[in-house]
């Protein structure tokens, strides 16, 4: 089936360096890769792709083709020197490449007459590119074929032309490239017919899928070739053709070859990498496990998305879905209750059986069955919905009058060492009243599992950015009030004690907190204490976790990622992150961090910076205390106390950098926001696993 084009800047590792386009690239700083499997065994696959024509699949192609050959109807034929097979081994590989200006009206490539050549070509000012086609056995009569198209410059000059070149043509490479490959599959894919009983995770032959790693010194490179075998290869120059246009898109129209480097996604171009995307694949016929859960099924929906990381890596994503746990990573107004998918992975979540329920909406009453679970190869979640009620039965229950049922198929197939397909389908049954129900959510699940595996990929790969636009809101917001705070310091004092009652003891000017010998008059300061429901024992990992470095301040992070602190609120506990007395509180990487002065576990610290060298010797100072404490108020509630002090010299740059009107606001602002987020964290529960009476428990 065809896959996600994987865009993707990165160097193979000692074990990837088997295959031939390894050797003839193997830091390229492009990468790009697509793949398709066909319903031929690997040696009619070659004779279609090395012998045919690929454009013959693709109207968009075939169109193309065409146009490349009008020049030569004209009387100017068109010549593509520079073009060379550089390793052959049939019927498993084949690497082609070219060196060149490809950016010019009429692309400059250069002879490269062997392999050799190719690869120690280092003269400033070119492009090399190379492509390859590698075929892998996936069991009898079925072979997944792979478009890999790599590119790289000899200097960073070139590099930057290359990157400018690569805006214009390389969405256009991207799709011509996606349809020859859909048009293959379509031709030669699996049939509607496949089998879809009996399969088991053990026939997804993920072994088979590496033994190409084997064969790389069989290989044979150009400079090794008879005559012979040249005039052979000349023969065949239509489907050696078809695979260079396929990376050349509308510049293949203007005679372009060089341009097939421009097939190495635009997107690379930028150093924030795009998560790959997800393809509504035409061989969705292709059996998988689960399909013999629903063999009756009124429709289906197969998507796949091809991820930069192992099955071991993806896998925890997937065992912690399910609305109040980890989320579904897709629309969480729709599945999660508006609460954000995770953005990191839930130790609490991994315990994941089969029979338990995966919670699927907010009051926990409807849920997802577990039926199969084979770690890091095959998830599939299921449910049976009776329509007149309105309540789920047992998935293995007899169907009611009129009921829906469902499957949802999640199935990680590895395509080399660091690189897997992800497959999620669904199966859906409604009966010959509801199968109108199956026609509408059809498109809305397809825009959904889209979305969620386009999420899937980016956290499985490390991409997630650090802040979505739910960040941006809340720090436009937080802007606003921080301003509204600049603009009313006669309302300071109501800002003093936030969260704190007047007659509350915590909010009494003459108690004194842990710290506050330090600096017994300060200039400006601020006490904010919040109330949570749950024990100091819950409150205080959140608490002792907290810097730049670290967990973040559970704010506004967008705010401070603007001012360069490179922070991530982190959403699970981490034990290696712990207070102790003379560590360090980092709030800004380029700003002295505070010393952790006094310590009391479980209940307090007291962070302490002073700039005692400049104050000894009448330069302009400031110092600081901050105090984080946790208070009992009874066996389920703790009280959270944010304390801060501070105190500067008569200068009016200091007074106006560090002094309450600029400084204050902000840090109300922020440390409000501090206090909510370990009040949000602490009480929150893990979504809960339901599990469901086993066949023959008493």
């Amino acid at each position: 089936m065809p896959g996600a084009t994987r865009a993707k800047t990165m160097r193979p590792t000692t074990a990837q360096l088997a295959t031939a386009l390894d050797r003839m690239l193997p830091a390229a700083r492009m990468v790009e890769i697509d793949t398709v499997d066909l319903a031929l065994s690997p040696e009619d696959a070659w004779e279609v792709i090395r012998r045919g024509d690929l454009f013959t699949h693709s109207r968009l192609g075939r169109t193309l083709a065409t146009l490349r050959k009008v020049p030569e109807r004209l009387g100017t034929p068109m010549r593509e020197p520079g073009v060379q097979v550089l390793a052959e081994d049939s019927p498993h590989e084949m690497v082609v490449g070219a060196v060149g200006k490809v950016w010019r009206a009429r692309v400059a490539l250069v002879e490269v007459p062997s392999a050799k050549a190719f690869m120690e070509f280092d003269r400033p000012g070119f492009v090399k590119a190379a492509w390859a086609l590698r075929l892998v056995p996936l069991g009898e009569g079925a072979t997944r074929v792979t478009l890999e198209v790599r590119a790289d410059a000899t200097d960073a000059a070139t590099w930057r032309r290359f990157r400018r070149h690569l805006r214009v043509f390389g969405p256009g490479s991207r799709l011509l490239r996606r349809r020859m490959m859909a048009g293959l599959g379509r031709a030669h894919g699996p049939k509607e017919e496949a089998r879809t009983d009996g399969m088991v995770p053990g026939e997804l032959r993920a072994d088979e899928l590496r033994d190409e790693a084997a064969r790389s010194d069989e290989s044979r490179t150009a400079e090794g070739r008879t005559p012979g075998e040249l005039a052979e290869a000349g023969r065949s120059r239509r489907g050696v053709a078809a695979v260079m246009g396929a990376g050349s898109a509308a510049a293949g129209a203007a005679g372009s070859v060089g341009t097939a480097a421009g097939g190495l996604a635009r997107r690379l171009t930028r150093q924030r990498q795009r998560p790959a995307k997800p393809r509504r694949t035409p061989a969705a016929a292709r059996a998988l496990p689960g399909d013999e859960l629903i063999p009756d099924a009124d429709g289906q929906l197969t998507q796949e998305v091809t991820i930069h990381a192992r099955p071991t890596t993806i896998w925890p994503w997937l065992v912690q879905m399910g609305t109040g746990r980890a989320g579904f990573y897709s629309f969480d107004l729709l599945d999660n209750a508006g609460r954000r998918s995770a953005r990191e992975l839930h130790p609490e979540f991994q315990d994941l059986r089969v029979g338990d329920v995966i919670p699927a909406t907010p009051e926990g009453g409807a849920g997802l069955d577990v039926l199969v679970l084979h770690p890091a190869r095959v998830l599939v979640l299921g449910g049976l919905v009776d329509r007149l009620s309105n309540t789920q039965l047992p998935f293995a229950a007899t169907r009611p009058e009129r009921f829906w049922q469902a499957t949802w198929a999640f199935v990680l197939e590895p395509v080399d060492d660091d690189t897997t397909r992800l497959t999620a389908r669904l199966r859906m049954a409604c009966g010959a009243r509801g199968r109108l129900h199956t026609r509408w959510i059809s498109p809305l699940h397809h825009v959904a599992q889209n979305h969620q595996l386009r999420r899937i990929a980016a956290r499985a790969e490390g991409r997630l950015p650090r802040d979505d636009w739910r960040d941006v809101t809340a720090g436009l917001g937080a802007a606003a009030r921080m301003a509204a705070g600049v603009a009313t310091p006669f309302l300071r004092g109501r800002r003093r004690n936030w969260g704190l009652a007047d007659d509350d003891p915590a909010a009494v000017r003459d108690r004194t907190y842990p710290g506050d010998h330090l600096i017994p008059e300060p200039r400006w300061g601020f006490t904010h204490a919040i109330e949570i429901n749950a024990p100091v024992e819950r409150v205080w990992p959140w608490v002792q976790q907290v810097g730049a470095d670290r967990a973040g301040f559970y704010s506004y992070q967008w705010l401070e990622n603007l001012v360069g602190c490179g922070i991530r609120n982190a959403e699970t506990l981490h034990p290696e992150w712990t207070a102790e007395e003379g560590g360090e509180l980092l709030v800004h990487p380029k700003v002295a961090p505070l010393r952790l002065v006094t310590l009391s576990p479980g209940r307090s610290f007291v962070a302490y910076v002073d700039d005692e060298t400049a104050r000894e010797e009448g330069r302009p100072w400031a110092r600081a205390t901050w105090l984080f404490a946790v208070e009992p108020l009874n066996a389920r509630r703790t009280r959270f106390i944010s304390r801060f002090r501070a105190d500067s010299s008569e200068d009016l740059v200091t007074r106006l950098t560090f002094g309450p009107s600029l400084l204050e606001p902000i840090s109300v602002v922020m440390d409000r926001a501090m206090l909510q987020g370990v009040k949000q964290r602490a009480e929150r529960q893990p979504g809960p696993l339901v599990p469901r009476p086993r066949p023959g428990d008493g």
